[in-house]
């Protein structure tokens, strides 16, 4: 045998020698990958199913909170009318009360006549002393 015929032949050998572990890694991986496909294609079915579910139900929720900022944006506009009806009818309200708790007399007297009873009862206003 000749020179290169020896190093032809180790060359081989070295490649068959490293080729063979290397084929069979390969192999383990690719059966282990095909393994993990073939699990996660059944329940990557189950997940997508669930997953679609979980985005039907977070669609009616927002649809769900939409609702209720309508309804709170209703009773905001009813507080603010019964806010601004309470403003104009309190001092209606206020007048009425006092004129039931005074005295009969007082309102006849202010009511008719010349008002002269009327003027006697208020007080004089009082005048101002100057420091001058």
């Amino acid at each position: 045998m000749e020179g290169w015929q020896v190093a032809l032949v180790a060359i081989t050998a070295i490649f068959v020698g490293m080729w063979i572990p290397v084929s069979l890694q390969l192999f383990a991986t690719l059966r282990s990958g095909k393994r993990f496909l073939e699990t996660m294609g059944s329940r990557g079915e189950q997940t997508l199913t669930e997953v679609s579910a979980a985005v039907v139900t977070l669609n009616q929720t927002v649809a769900d909170v939409g609702e209720v900022t309508h309804a709170v944006a209703q009773i905001k506009d009813s507080i603010r009318i019964m806010s601004s009806i309470g403003a104009a009818a309190g001092p209606a309200v206020v007048a009425l009360v006092r004129a039931l708790r005074e005295p009969a007399a007082e309102t006849e007297d202010r009511a008719g006549g010349n008002g002269a009873s009327a003027a006697m009862e208020r007080p004089a206003p009082e005048q101002k002393e100057s420091a001058s």
